[in-house]
């Protein structure tokens, strides 16, 4: 099997004009979200959420960013 490995981790997902008033990243209060299914927070703060089929951090400031999918 062929595989690739690419580097994802804090890129944002762009959005979809279907969806352009409720983005996949950007500040929690916006932040669309679909299927959560489970949740853990880290020593530093962090909360990430899976959220369907992507992996979804949220800052300490609130901004939410997806981190794997």
């Amino acid at each position: 099997m062929n595989a690739t490995i690419v580097a994802i981790s804090a890129t944002k997902v762009p959005n979809h004009a279907n969806r352009a008033d409720r983005p996949l990243d950007g500040p929690l209060t916006l932040a669309l979200f679909s299927f959560t299914n489970d949740i853990c927070f880290s020593t530093g703060g962090m909360i990430y959420v899976n959220d369907d089929i992507l992996i979804r951090r949220i800052d300490g400031a609130g901004q939410v960013t997806t981190w794997a999918f």
